[in-house]
């Protein structure tokens, strides 16, 4: 069950970038590479050429995340708005509709009864189904999820609407000791992973729950790309406001990084010591 959980939740990351790769088939975007999975020396490479030609799918050795390349850098230069918001966005939407996709059986193999859980992998997979229109939810969710996340450590001392550094520097502790990427997901499907049922329900939520984190506006996630866009268009194409959004997201990305890195090393100190 353990595999299990872990190829799952391995898929989500293939389901999201096949989301971008089909977006940018769609307005004419030459690939030059998909990676499906990881980074690092390519153990096994295929061709979907039934949607993608001669364009070379690799699995990589590393198994952090996954990638697709476009042959030109500037590619999005010439897509509307719209298209720019497809093509950002086409992964989070994946991710929901796998999370859809597989929540049917989860919920039916716990005994949840038959209509319930129709209406709600109906609900995810009809948004996936959709992704030109549904995109455009991505940006206001991810605005909803990172105020609720700044309103969670402001708040940490009721009495005080901002937090004094010393609330910071504990929350910043808590994070590193209790947060993670790979080793903490690894722990938890250990956990989560008793039958089957459990086992694919957690590995539902763990794709939706990439496609929220990748819905965070903050560059160079995905809602952070739309929010740039849209600071684009709000400027009048004046670059400024745009790059000093990238800068100040840049950083905030790499802290999220460290606590990430920071949550992984004192997993792995605790197990090993």
């Amino acid at each position: 069950m353990v595999v299990l959980g872990i190829v799952l939740f391995l898929l989500s990351f293939s389901a999201h970038e096949l989301g971008h790769a089909f977006a940018m088939r769609r307005y004419g975007i030459k690939i030059s590479e998909i990676s499906l999975l990881g980074f690092g020396p390519t153990i096994f490479t295929f061709r979907l050429r039934r949607w993608f030609g001669d364009v070379p799918v690799r699995i990589k050795l590393i198994p952090l995340g996954a990638f697709v390349r476009p042959e030109d850098k500037d590619c999005e230069a010439n897509l509307s708005f719209k298209q720019k918001v497809h093509v950002n966005g086409g992964g989070v939407i994946a991710n929901v509709l796998f999370f859809g996709i597989i929540l049917l059986p989860a919920l039916l193999l716990d005994n949840v009864s038959l209509l319930p859980s129709c209406i709600i992998s109906g609900i995810a997979i009809t948004i996936g189904l959709f992704p030109r229109f549904t995109t455009h939810l991505i940006l206001p969710i991810g605005i909803l999820l990172l105020g609720l996340l700044i309103f969670s450590v402001s708040h940490s001392d009721p009495k005080n609407v901002v937090p004094h550094p010393k609330s910071l520097v504990d929350v910043h502790k808590n994070l590193v000791g209790n947060g993670g990427s790979i080793v903490a997901i690894a722990q938890e499907v250990n956990e989560k992973s008793k039958n089957l049922a459990v086992t694919i329900l957690f590995a539902a939520l763990l794709s939706l729950g990439v496609g929220l984190t990748q819905a965070l506006p903050i560059y160079p996630l995905d809602g952070g790309r739309i929010a740039y866009d849209v600071i684009e268009v709000l400027a009048s194409k004046r670059k400024l406001p745009g790059e000093i959004f990238k800068k100040v997201s840049l950083c905030l990305f790499v802290y999220l990084i460290i606590i990430s890195l920071g949550g992984d090393i004192a997993r792995l100190m605790k197990i090993i010591f």
